[in-house]
């Protein structure tokens, strides 16, 4: 049950949450590799529900019942990772989709929190943006999310709307 997709040159990564894997295609559908099992911590996967591609190449993979982001080689090294389950500065209760700007910055939608936590390139906490509610700006089960022209974009589930934030200062 494919969940999310990033592209990376000709591969297209596809996450299988039910498989806990990701598997890894060509731009004809020729299926190349996959990597993952289901596992604990750093070990597999626990429902990967998102991918995105950092400037540097690395593949970053949400993998959301181990309450972190993975990074990844192309070929499915894992390269580190960061994050906890927790509701703190940086915490995840349920994360569900990645982007990441152009400067590196990591934007990561928590459904059950109603925000999206940014962490820099390194996986260090930044900010949150939004909280749970029903007014502009508030969020209620924000799953996908997208950056471009200026604003971070996320699809709220509840509201069947997509939401526009705008940064203020540099953009990315």
């Amino acid at each position: 049950r494919p969940a999310a997709l990033a592209l990376l040159g000709d591969r297209l990564y596809v996450a299988d949450p039910p498989r806990h894997t990701v598997e890894v295609f060509g731009l004809d559908g020729t299926r190349l590799a996959g990597f993952g099992s289901r596992g604990d911590g750093d070990e597999g996967f626990h429902f990967p529900t998102g991918l995105a591609v950092a400037p540097d190449g690395t593949l970053l993979v949400v993998d959301s019942l181990n309450f972190r982001v993975k990074r990844f080689s192309p070929d499915g090294a894992l390269l580190g990772s960061f994050g906890e389950a927790g509701e703190g500065e940086g915490k995840f209760i349920r994360p569900k989709a990645v982007a990441v700007d152009a400067g590196g910055s990591i934007y990561v939608t928590d459904t059950q929190r109603g925000q999206v936590l940014v962490f820099t390139a390194a996986g260090a906490f930044r900010y949150a943006a939004g909280e749970i509610g029903d007014s502009p700006g508030q969020l209620s089960l924000p799953a996908g999310i997208a950056i471009g022209g200026g604003a971070l974009y996320v699809a709220d589930g509840q509201h069947r709307c997509v939401e526009a934030f705008r940064f203020i200062g540099d953009r990315p």
